[in-house]
């Protein structure tokens, strides 16, 4: 294939000439592959899978974290809860015994006035 003035051998654009035929190629090839339905090379595919793989192994493991820290939270506040339970408790028994107290004070000064007045009318 010679042309005016030189050939092929002796082209200067001989390198950037065979790129592009081999480009058209691998083109022509990529055009029927998308016709035929085939999209991806195996190579390509291959690719994908082993970055989808790693991708998932990732995923795999912060879902285990993840649901680790559920597991741990669902702790935590069942010991909250039961602790509140406890504070609850602890904070009744001093109701009860400040409202006791505060209920004899009353009632033994009843008391006292009652028989104070029983012992005046002599029944004692």
């Amino acid at each position: 294939m010679e042309s005016k003035g030189h050939s092929i051998d002796d082209c200067p654009l001989r390198e950037k000439i065979e790129d592009n035929h081999d480009r058209s190629k691998d083109n022509e090839r990529k055009i029927k592959e998308l016709m035929s339905g085939d999209w991806y090379s195996n190579k390509e595919l291959y690719k994908m899978i082993q970055s989808l793989t790693s991708q998932l192994t990732e995923f795999n493991g912060k879902f285990d974290k993840y649901n680790g820290l559920i597991e741990e939270r669902k702790k935590d506040r069942k010991l909250l809860n039961q602790l509140n339970e406890k504070v609850n408790k602890i904070d009744t028994k001093g109701k009860t015994k400040k409202e006791i107290t505060t209920n004899w004070r009353e009632w033994i000064g009843w008391v006292i006035a009652i028989l104070l007045a029983l012992s005046k009318l002599g029944v004692f």
